[in-house]
């Protein structure tokens, strides 16, 4: 745009029509990306400042005022340039920050679903060790323990063979004598 107030080309203007258009088309994809509510009201309010901008642009355009040639020139078409922009600017940083706004909320629902998430994984662990030593227990009640009572009457029969097979070799040596 300022090259064309400098030098009136005509190929300066289309060149900026061309890229306006874009502009038009990049925002109209990225409407449905601001889905909160202020990121919503922020984003409209871009392109309502960005139509303005350019309905001035095409206005003054069309007024083919002159302006002042070198560097008086250069240095009205950019203070008007930027006074027109500026309330575009002023709306694109209103987008980015209820954009970080909504990021902010984003991180922070984020982080309390991780710490849920923490704390489910450490009861799990905890029923999952819970359930270990359950095992185990069962295990060594229905397995070793019927064993081990097993075992110690067997030992106890053994013992109680062999003092019966001693007392009868104290009674057949009796017998004897």
């Amino acid at each position: 745009l300022l090259d064309y107030y400098l030098t009136s080309n005509p190929a300066d203007l289309d060149k900026f029509r061309q890229e306006a258009r874009e502009l038009k088309t990049w925002l109209q994809a990225k409407q449905p990306v601001f889905t909160a509510q202020g990121e919503e009201d922020a984003f409209k309010k871009l392109k309502a400042a960005y139509g303005d901008f350019l309905a001035r642009v095409e206005s003054q355009v069309q007024s083919n005022r002159p302006l002042p040639a070198g560097p008086e020139g250069f240095t009205a078409s950019y203070a008007e340039v930027r006074q027109d922009y500026r309330p575009v600017t002023k709306a694109c940083d209103d987008v980015e920050r209820a954009e970080s706004g909504r990021f902010a909320i984003f991180l922070q629902e984020s982080d309390h679903a991780l710490q849920s998430l923490q704390r489910l994984f450490m009861l799990s662990l905890l029923l999952l060790v819970a359930l270990a030593v359950t095992l185990a227990l069962l295990v060594y009640r229905g397995m070793l323990a019927p064993l081990r009572a097993r075992l110690s009457e067997s030992q106890a029969l053994i013992a109680r063979q062999e003092k019966l097979a001693s007392l009868g070799a104290l009674g057949a040596g009796v017998a004897h004598e």
